[in-house]
This record gives structure tokens, sequence and C-alpha cells, in this order.
């Protein structure tokens, strides 16, 4: 039985790539073929990199979590039936990783229990996803180049991004939230079943894994397509009443996000940002950024965000760098850091509109409390692969407009 749905699920993925790799442009063949092999090198290597490096770490965690689930169900209606359970949250230290093991589950027992193959299809499922939204937002008029090098450019979102980690996984379900309201923005492009609920889905599993990421992506999600509906009818309002209007529907929106998690609770969130950064001050394992003045009040989070925001985004940079994952890290962080500083000439000519701004505005966010929440520089490398490509995308994409601008300038 394991064989048959091993089969199935190759066929399956064979047939998405094929179907893909036929909605590509010829001149991107040879590149669709390159990064398809990279990201599954990258998933193997990351293996690799765990189990000599770190000893393990939350890859192979999770494929043993993963193993395990399956053990103890011998026949698929056991297997369907704990798989169905609701997680004990009141027993269950982390609901998150239990929920990603059991998806985790699913993978490994469609792989055959192989961890190498598993890590491979998780790469494969990143790749297809992220080169669908590429080729949407090349359909809506966007250039392929900043796609290019922020989805696929940065070695460190290229590894982060392909393994058996909730990090692929959170990319993944952004990734297929990005595909379903691309033709709120495009008129090229009309609303797809499929992809609506593929997007849903993906909502609802950051939720599951990540709540406080689904907080902020549904926050400004809810943000952005509500002013696009409404935004004819916005323009006739004075800049007061929209201001008003504007102001009102944020601090509810907030209120209603709140009741979704406790840990998301006004009067608690602050705290759970301090005590997660007192446990990480602890820990004696990898670079730290202190924020020693740090406390659960509205006044201490401004006062400390401006470096936690420069931090989550652009640190460790090339002088911090501690050993060779880091060093590279650190590399990148500091042509990122140039790349920031150049585009800065370009946003005169960037069209900026609702899309941008929350795309901004959801990079500053995460960088912001990841930072905050987790002082670890290599541990913040890997979180924010939630955000990184998309900062990227928007500097990228504003450097290449300003370069276009001063070509028609001068041609």
């Amino acid at each position: 039985m394991d064989t048959i749905l091993f089969i199935l699920t190759i066929t399956f993925l064979a047939s998405c790539l094929f179907r893909v790799f036929r909605k590509t442009t010829p001149d991107l063949h040879l590149i669709f073929a390159i990064v398809l092999v990279v990201k599954v090198i990258a998933a193997i290597g990351l293996g690799l990199i765990y189990s000599s490096y770190y000893e393990g770490g939350d890859t192979w965690n999770f494929y043993k979590a993963g193993l395990r689930f399956n053990d103890r169900n011998e026949t698929l209606a056991e297997y369907f039936g704990e798989l169905s359970e609701p997680i004990n949250y009141s027993t269950t230290h982390d609901p998150g990783n239990a929920f990603f093991a059991r998806l985790t589950s699913i993978v490994v027992k469609l792989s055959l229990g192989n961890y190498w193959i598993t890590a491979a299809f998780f790469a494969t499922v990143s790749f297809i996803t992220l080169w669908t939204l590429m080729m949407r937002l090349i359909k809506s008029g966007i250039d392929k180049w900043p796609i290019l090098i922020a989805f696929f450019g940065f070695p460190s979102v290229v590894l982060w991004s392909s393994g058996l980690l909730k990090d692929t996984l959170m990319l993944i379900c952004l990734a297929s939230v990005a595909i379903a309201i691309i033709p709120l923005f495009s008129s090229k492009q009309k609303f797809n079943t499929i992809e609506l609920a593929a997007g849903l889905l993906g909502l609802f599993i950051i939720l599951k894994v990540k709540y406080y990421l689904f907080a902020v992506c549904a926050g400004l999600l809810i943000c952005i397509c509500t002013f696009e509906i409404f935004k004819s009818w916005l323009q006739r309002l004075s800049v007061l009443i929209r201001s008003f209007l504007g102001f009102g529907f944020v601090a509810l929106l907030i209120i209603a996000l709140s009741q979704m998690h406790y840990n998301l609770k006004l009067e608690r969130v602050l705290s759970v940002i301090v005590e997660n950064y007192e446990a990480y001050n602890h820990l004696d394992q990898g670079k730290k950024v202190d924020f020693d003045t740090l406390e659960p009040t509205i006044a201490s989070f401004i006062w400390h965000s401006p470096k936690a925001l420069f931090t989550g985004i652009f640190r460790p940079l090339i002088w911090e760098g501690w050993n060779v994952v880091s060093i590279w890290v650190s590399i990148e962080n500091t042509i990122l850091l140039a790349f920031f500083i150049y585009s800065l000439r370009g946003w005169r000519s960037y069209s900026i509109n609702s899309a941008t701004i929350g795309a901004l505005a959801y990079s500053m966010i995460l960088a912001t409390l990841f930072a905050l929440s987790t002082p670890n520089l290599g541990t913040l490398s890997r979180y924010k692969v939630s955000f990184l490509p998309i900062f990227i995308f928007v500097i990228m994409y504003a450097i290449y407009n300003s370069r276009k601008t001063g070509r028609n300038i001068h041609g």
C-alpha cells in the first residue's frame, strides 16, 4: 500500500511540475530546471548540516515525530483516526509543533518513511508554489529579475525554504495566499476557485503552526483587501473622515485578532514577547542581541523597535559572523543592506499601492517582533525567511524601476 501511495505521489508531483513548466516562458526553461535541482540539493544539504553540525535539530526531530506517529497506527483507519483527533492544548507544550508533526507524518508516509525523499518532497512543493507565484507576478506586468533574485537569488532563502522545516511550510502557505489574491491587483488575471481554496487552507495551516504569523498576515490581508474593494468609495471622502475610518477599522481588527489565541490578548502579548526574549537570553548558544531595558510596556517597545527592526532584517553584518554558516549569512545581509541603500534613490519613481505598503508593513512588523522575541542571531537568520523574500522583492523592484526610468529618460 505504501509503495502505491509513493508512486501516486511521485506521479502527482511530476504532473504539477510539467504543468508549471508548460506555463513557463521559454526564456526561463533552463532557470526552471536549475532552480528545481538547487532546491532539492538544498533540502538534502540542510539535512546533512543538521545531522552533522547541529546533531539532529528541528528537521530530524520532526521527521522522527512523523515516524513515531505513523508507527503507532498499523492501519489507515487508525492513522486517520488519530490524525483527525483535536490536539489537547492543555497538555501539549507546543501545539504548533504537534500540528506540524502530524502534517509531516503524512509526507513521511507518502515518502516510504525515508527522510531524504521527505525533504525532497518539501523542496519540490516549495519550488512549485514559489515558481507559480513568480509566473503570476510576471503575468501581472512585473519583470522577472526582481522576483528571481528575491525568491531564488539569496542562498539563505533557498536553504531555509527547502527542507523539512516549519519555515518551508510557512513560505509555501504564504505563497499560496499571495497567488489567490493577485487578481485583486491585476485586471489581467481572474480569481480561481482552487487557488482561493488553497489560499484559505494556507491561512488555516499558518494559524495552526504559527499563530503570531497568522495574526500579522491576516490583519494586513484584511486591511489591503478592504481598501481595494472600497477604494473608489473612499476616494470620495475627505482625508479626515478616511483617517478616522482607517484608525477605527484597524483598532477593531486588532481587538478581533487578539481573541484568536491566549498569547495574543492585548493584556498579555507584550509580556509574552519579553518572556521569550528572557528565555533566549539565558541560553548560551550563538550570538545574541541585547535589549537590556526591554519591558512589557508600549513605551519600551517603541524605544527598542528601531534597533530590533534593523537587527531583524540586516544582522548579522559581515564583521559579526562567528562560524561558517553565520559568516555566509552576514555576507548576504551586508549585500542586502547595500541593495537597500541603493534602492532609496528609486522610491521616487516607485508606484506605491496598497500591496507595496502591505508588503513593507508585513516585513517590518515581523522583523521587529522576531528580533525582540528571538534575540539569537543564528535562529533569527532562519526565522526571517517568512518575510525576507518579500522584503528583497520590494527593494529589488525599486532598483529595477529606478534603472528602467533612468534608461527611458536618457534613451
